[in-house]
């Protein structure tokens, strides 16, 4: 008899767990929808806009093989998302990076094909820092060239340097988005600082 209920109390249990969770889903698809409405408006590329679900982008790119062309060269495409599985950031990056022997020569010219295609676009950039200088560059990371600041979005170009390699680089986030989700980041830092054990 005991072994009866205890199966039925799991069964009872496991009922209840399937009805909070299915819950708890449908509340953060209805959130996840809201989300969606408000940013389903600010384009991100082409047919991709900022709060898109991974699946929906996926299905936009996988036509278009994740690399597109723009301007005059090839570029691979990344795509970012928020906790929400949201589209909040995408990039674009050249496809065969050149050697520090073509940085002022091939790349400068890849570079400058690019920043003219945005400024036909998006006219001029709101922050000029000037194509990077050489010295300066740093492995892992982008160096900006060009800033477009606009209400909703902003647009960066630069030069990016991976193990003495360099390219091309294109990044257009969500400004609420990408705030919020720097600020999750932080949030987690601090608390793995707290929880540290110091």
């Amino acid at each position: 008899m005991n072994k009866i209920k205890n199966f039925a109390l799991v069964i009872m249990t496991l009922f209840m767990m399937n009805d909070s969770y299915s819950q708890t889903n449908s509340n953060s698809k209805v959130s996840q929808n809201k989300t969606t409405q408000n940013i389903a408006r600010v384009k991100a590329y082409g047919d991709l806009f900022f709060g898109m679900p991974s699946d929906s982008v996926e299905n936009i790119l996988q036509a278009q093989t994740y690399s597109l062309t723009i301007g005059n060269y090839e570029y691979i495409v990344y795509c970012y998302y928020h906790a929400a599985d949201l589209l909040y950031k995408i990039s674009f990056t050249q496809v065969m990076p050149l050697s520090a022997g073509f940085y002022d020569t091939y790349l400068k010219v890849m570079h400058n094909d690019l920043l003219l295609t945005l400024k036909n676009k998006f006219g001029s950039p709101t922050t000029i820092y000037g194509y990077p200088d050489f010295l300066k560059m740093d492995n892992g990371y982008t160096k900006l060239s060009n800033v477009w600041r606009q209400k909703d979005k902003t647009i960066e170009l630069g030069i990016g340097e991976n193990d003495f390699s360099y390219f091309v680089c294109l990044f257009i986030y969500h400004n609420k988005m990408n705030s919020d989700v720097i600020k999750g980041i932080d949030k987690q830092q601090n608390q793995n600082r707290q929880n540290s054990g110091f």
